[in-house]
């Protein structure tokens, strides 16, 4: 009896490889599409060991905006800028910084300095000085072209989502 049963869980049992297979096969491609941020998004990037791994978009507002100066293991906040003739820093003062002109921005800024309610970001001239400064500092935070994401830093979800996902804000 248990001769003849042996055929049968073989086969089952490369059935199930091979169905298994053709699961993946399907879906592999789509993942990666999925994750391969389109021409203009813009990634998050923080610190290593910044104690997020995530913001929702009135969070990123808020430290964007220097309203929350310190992440929750009580590190200093330090945001770094790209300079006003970066592309991603467009997507940036549309969608977080509610459609702001470099004008508004500079005033913003200017009257924050002025004020004493924070330091104003660190001007980067380029993503990998960017990145760079990001790497080095905890506590640092910027943001840079998608597709520029590299190790050393970490890429902060937005609402839950990474750069490539459907309905990722910054684009």
């Amino acid at each position: 009896m248990f001769r003849s049963l042996r055929p049968v869980r073989a086969g089952a049992a490369l059935l199930a490889a091979a169905l298994l297979s053709l699961a993946r096969a399907d879906t592999a491609p789509a993942q990666t599409a999925a994750r391969q941020p389109p021409a203009g998004a813009v990634a998050i990037i923080a610190h290593p060991r910044t104690p997020v791994n995530g913001l929702t978009l009135a969070e990123l507002r808020q430290v964007f905006l220097g309203e929350q100066r310190y992440w929750r293991d009580r590190t200093r906040i330090q945001l770094v800028a790209r300079v006003p003739e970066a592309s991603e820093r467009r997507v940036v003062l549309h969608v977080i910084y509610n459609n702001m002109t470099e004008a508004q921005y500079s005033r913003f800024w200017t009257g924050k300095q002025t004020r004493v309610e924070g330091s104003s970001p660190w001007p980067a001239f380029n993503s990998e000085t960017a990145r760079e400064m990001v790497a080095a500092r905890q506590g640092a935070i910027t943001f840079v072209p998608a597709r520029q994401t590299t190790t050393g830093v970490k890429v902060l979800r937005i609402d839950g989502k990474l750069p490539g996902d459907p309905g990722y804000p910054l684009q």
